[in-house]
């Protein structure tokens, strides 16, 4: 028997996926997503390089926000700054309002005090005018201890402006000054004698008032009689007003009150100064006489120097000018009419008041003085109300300044030229 061996055929079945389907179907899908991803590889390098440069760009707009955050903040502190300043600013401009209105208000009531004073000075002159002004010889009598220590201070500040003004009263004046202290203290009275106020007399007497120093007393009763007496028996006059100023805190010692003012009644019963008073000398300038001074300045004497009565000078001068309204001024006077007046020939507007008169609204009624001094003519302004000048230059009240022979002379808005008569 003949056995045949054959191999048995394996079934196929239609769901069955045998391991090389599984590899080819796998490398399949391979091959589809390398093809469709290879684009992508060809891309990375671009879009890393995109990646990286986003990245900075994004750092830059993060700086920049950052930077434009502080910036914000910075403007919004400069605006509020701003808006303190302008508030400042506009309280500032409403104070400025404020002192313009109050600076305004001031200058108007300035103005008004000014317009007034102006009146009242006008009064005052007019009243001055009227005055009888005589001579004057004028004795201060001052108690000196301790308490009186801020009337000390305040004569030593204001001596010079009292002295000042009343040499603008009176044509001459002589000042005397008698300090006194106690029994017990270094002295009982220092004098001052009467002394005329011109030159360097009135530094004298300055520096005499500032030498007093406030100190002793103690005791109310001081010895007023004492100084009075000195006072009295002082150089006085002939033919002045005498007039004695006692300044003081405390009364004479009772047993001595009766002589004290025996001599205080005796002195105010002689009237003019010259009643009852001991006389030591006399004023040796003349009053001003028109007549006996008139100068002629083309006469001239045939030699040597006229007696003091000549009237015909051969040595004089003339001022000659012109007013601020174009009137003709001429003034003559002569070295002799100079020499013999004390302390000077006056200058000014008031034919009472001055020998050299300028008829001239912007000059002063005594306005400025002429003296010779050095065989030199030279001028002070007595304190007038528009000024003196020398060629342009200010001539300070109470100053003597030499004027010389063709220099111009400012009295107000009257202009002069000085001109030497030989």
């Amino acid at each position: 028997m003949t056995t045949v061996l054959a191999r048995a055929r394996p079934a196929l079945e239609v769901l069955s996926i045998s391991a090389l389907d599984l590899f080819a179907t796998s490398l399949g899908v391979f091959v589809l997503m390398a093809v469709i991803l290879f684009p992508y590889y060809l891309k990375q390098p671009a879009l890393e390089v995109g990646r990286a440069g986003a990245e900075a760009e994004l750092a830059d707009a993060r700086a920049a926000l950052d930077a434009a955050h502080r910036t914000a903040t910075q403007a919004a502190e400069a605006r509020a700054a701003a808006e303190a300043r302008r508030a400042h600013a506009a309280e500032t401009l409403a104070e400025a309002k404020i002192a313009e209105k109050e600076a305004e208000d001031a200058m108007l009531e300035a103005a008004s005090r000014a317009h007034e004073a102006g009146k009242r000075r006008a009064a005052a002159e007019e009243k001055l005018a009227a005055l009888p002004i005589t001579d004057l010889d004028l004795v201060f009598v001052m108690d000196a201890t301790g308490s009186m220590r801020d009337e000390i201070a305040d004569i030593q500040a204001n001596l010079l402006g009292i002295v000042h003004t009343l040499h603008r009263l009176a044509p001459t004046l002589n000042v005397g000054f008698v300090a006194f202290k106690d029994r017990t203290d270094a002295y009982v009275t220092r004098a001052f004698p009467l002394t005329p106020m011109e030159g360097v007399n009135l530094a004298r007497l300055q520096a005499f008032v500032e030498g007093l120093n406030a100190k002793g007393g103690g005791d109310p009763p001081e010895p007023v009689g004492q100084a009075l007496a000195e006072a009295i028996a002082m150089p006085w006059c002939e033919g002045v007003q005498g007039r004695i100023v006692i300044i003081g805190d405390a009364a004479e010692r009772p047993g001595n009150w009766g002589a004290a003012l025996d001599r205080a009644a005796e002195f105010a019963a002689s009237g003019s100064g010259t009643a009852g008073r001991r006389r030591r000398f006399r004023r040796s300038s003349r009053p001003y006489d028109r007549k006996r001074d008139a100068v002629d300045p083309s006469a001239a004497t045939s030699g040597g120097h006229p007696m003091s009565g000549d009237t015909n000078l051969e040595r004089g001068w003339t001022l000659e000018g012109r007013g601020p309204d174009g009137q003709v001024l001429r003034l003559a006077f002569g070295e002799t009419q100079v020499r013999r007046a004390d302390p000077g020939l006056t200058m000014g507007r008031h034919p009472a008041l001055a020998e050299l008169v300028v008829d001239d609204p912007t000059v002063s009624r005594r306005h400025t003085r002429l003296s010779i001094s050095g065989n030199m003519l030279h001028v002070e302004d007595l304190n007038s109300l528009n000024g003196t000048a020398i060629d342009g230059g200010v001539v300070p009240p109470f100053e003597r300044l030499p004027l010389r022979d063709g220099q111009t002379l400012l009295l107000g808005d009257a202009t002069l030229t000085l001109v030497r008569q030989r």
